[in-house]
């Protein structure tokens, strides 16, 4: 395992907390939300689509902190457009809140795992 493969964080833990800066106030907002990690890359998915306001904070600000227990990382936040990695997200994030092998042959669980929009945090 190389040192970008190690997580900088337990990927395990159940919430992390998404910093971006207020498209309009400037000021950081905090937002929980659910995660996955793979090769240096934080997954989440907005089951707001493009107009929930941390999206469009980050789409103004690509630059983002995350926290997963009491670490923070730093990143650039991208909503994902490549179907590869956009199915890979879906499956990966789902599989750890809805406990089924992201590598294995199941269908996505639900509606909201198959429809949200996918975003990409690729760290620094």
């Amino acid at each position: 395992m190389t040192t970008t493969d190690t997580p900088p964080f337990d990927p395990g833990t159940q919430l992390g907390y998404l910093e971006t800066i207020g498209r309009v106030s400037g000021q950081p907002r905090l937002t929980e939300i659910w995660f996955g990690y793979e090769h240096n890359v934080i997954y989440i998915l907005s089951g707001g689509g493009l107009g929930k306001d941390w999206v469009r904070n980050f789409r103004k600000t690509p630059q983002v902190r995350f926290r997963v227990g009491e670490t923070w990382v730093t990143g650039t936040a991208r909503v994902v457009d490549d179907p590869v990695l956009e199915a890979r997200m879906r499956r990966v994030v789902a599989g750890k809140y809805y406990h089924f092998d992201p590598d294995g042959e199941s269908p996505l669980p639900n509606s909201w795992s198959k429809t949200v929009t996918p975003v990409a945090i690729d760290l620094d």
